[in-house]
């Protein structure tokens, strides 16, 4: 459905306040951890699955909300992707015991993390050539200012009311009025061909990425190096391993067959897409810095 009203002004601008919204996400909750934890009655290994789990939603959401965006349409999923990240936060906010809590999570990180591939395959299928690198460093900005005003504005938050309930539920009335923008201002984009869906891929990245956050999740700072020697931890490590490694070998196969898979393997060779993978490597460095010193200080 077209709309005159539609605009790339809108778009960015709709996107980029969706990005912001779901990174700003795991930043408020740091600022809250200890209080979560304690709300249920929860050690804080147990606790941390509240950002672990969210994280492991992002990385399985990712890729399989970019590919079916591109063929149903960005801009249905972006609503979608909205409308489940504030459907989330409302559970959390409503949890009533840590399971729940956790699931909650989840939705929400399934909704939150389709909405930047989406921002950026809208960006490079509407925008000309020499906006759109501009157009994409808005977008990944967004992500940075969300990490640095996160913690900063639970803080405020927590303090201003001392209840966590209130981090999540303000992302409600955000969501439901960019759901209604979203319809009415931003204009439909879809491929006019796209690949099968990496079942196979997804499956084996979602398992490797949760063995290793497992692994890691059960490492005990205090104990460092009896913890590591625990099979909880280099069991999972190591199984995580393989199945990463198995998921390389799976896609490289898919690539040679003209597939297309879930992780481009062929990209793993260029410098700029290993620079890029760095980075946000050290950004998730950062922001679990960031979400644990603050919790060990609490």
């Amino acid at each position: 459905m077209s709309h005159k009203s539609s605009s790339p002004t809108w778009a960015i601008t709709l996107f980029c306040i969706g990005v912001l919204m779901a990174a700003l996400d795991n930043g408020i909750i740091s600022a809250a951890l200890t209080t979560i934890n304690s709300s249920f009655d929860v050690p804080a290994n147990w606790g941390a699955w509240g950002v672990t789990i969210y994280t492991l939603g992002l990385a399985i959401s990712i890729p399989i909300v970019g590919k079916i965006s591109d063929r149903y349409g960005r801009k249905k999923l972006f609503i979608v992707e909205v409308a489940l990240f504030g459907l989330g936060s409302l559970l959390v906010a409503l949890s009533p015991n840590f399971a729940f809590y956790l699931v909650a999570r989840f939705i929400q990180a399934m909704g939150g993390g389709g909405i930047f591939i989406i921002g950026s395959s809208h960006v490079l299928s509407t925008f000309p050539a020499e906006k759109q690198g501009k157009a994409l460093g808005i977008l990944g900005a967004m992500n940075g200012v969300g990490a640095i005003l996160g913690p900063n504005l639970g803080s405020v938050i927590l303090d201003l009311t001392g209840n966590w309930h209130l981090l999540f539920l303000i992302n409600v009335p955000i969501a439901i009025i960019l759901i209604i923008l979203g319809y009415y201002k931003i204009q439909e984009t879809k491929e006019p061909s796209v690949g099968k869906l990496d079942l196979i891929g997804t499956i084996l990245l979602s398992l490797a990425v949760l063995s290793i956050m497992y692994g890691l999740t059960n490492i005990e700072g205090t104990s460092l190096l009896e913890s590591l020697a625990t099979f909880n931890v280099y069991g999972f490590l190591i199984a995580g391993i393989v199945l990463f490694a198995g998921l390389i070998f799976y896609n490289r196969s898919l690539e040679k067959r003209n597939g297309d898979p879930i992780l481009p393997v062929g990209l793993l060779v260029r410098p700029t897409y290993l620079l890029t993978l760095l980075i946000g490597a050290l950004s998730g460095a950062l922001l679990a810095g960031m979400i644990y010193i603050s919790q060990n200080k609490s």
